[in-house]
């Protein structure tokens, strides 16, 4: 493996490290807005595939140390870590959040969509019904049936 594949994965951890006071601290549309701006610095892994990039954001994701309770679960780490990575080697991603009832409990997943395939996983969006969507490409949220038309 290169080594501008494993100054990825070290930088995906360090991300993953700072996740549990970004998600607590600010609101859901800011934080995508500031993971998805770049600020003007360089991405390891600028000319490497998606797919690739997808790979190493999945086991970094699921490495034990991110599986304590103090860390978003894995579907929501995951996402948010696509959604940076991908959104500042300027892909047009969407992140997209859902909800579905089973029986008398309601589930969340949220998932990462790039040129409309879902990433890393199989179709979320035939399970769960999306209720916030937010495109890097175009900084623009949208929640079904208000305001923007809905991304999925």
């Amino acid at each position: 493996m290169p080594l501008s594949q494993y100054w990825l994965a070290a930088r995906v951890g360090l991300f993953l490290c700072s996740l549990p006071l970004r998600v607590r601290r600010q609101p859901l549309p800011l934080l995508l807005e500031r993971l998805a701006s770049s600020g003007g610095r360089a991405i390891a892994g600028r000319a490497m595939e998606p797919g690739r990039l997808v790979q190493i954001v999945r086991r970094v994701c699921l490495l034990r140390v991110f599986s304590l309770p103090v860390f978003p679960k894995l579907c929501l780490r995951q996402s948010l870590a696509l959604f940076r990575f991908l959104s500042r080697i300027e892909h047009p991603v969407e992140i997209h959040f859902g909800v579905r009832k089973d029986g008398r409990e309601l589930g969340g997943h949220s998932w990462v969509v790039l040129h409309g395939r879902t990433l890393g996983e199989r179709e979320p969006a035939d399970e769960f019904r999306t209720i916030y969507s937010y495109a890097a490409s175009l900084g623009r949220a949208g929640l079904p049936g208000i305001g923007e038309p809905q991304l999925t």
